[in-house]
């Protein structure tokens, strides 16, 4: 909304599906990064829709 907040997602995966998932949010006054562990194409962590459409998209990238 117009709260000046904005958040970026981008999965890093190598061929095996390892890899790590960043969120970073970004606030007024700070930002935050979260990093999830990729193992295989999944997390043990939950992730929000936007890592899932991240992951996808990284999947997708790498079967280029």
């Amino acid at each position: 909304g117009g709260t000046g907040d904005a958040a970026a997602y981008k999965a890093l995966l190598d061929e095996r599906g390892n890899g790590v998932v960043l969120s970073a949010i970004l606030q007024r006054e700070q930002a935050r990064v979260y990093a999830k562990p990729v193992f295989g194409g999944r997390s043990e962590l939950e992730l929000s829709p936007e890592e899932d459409e991240a992951m996808r998209l990284a999947e997708e990238n790498a079967a280029r």
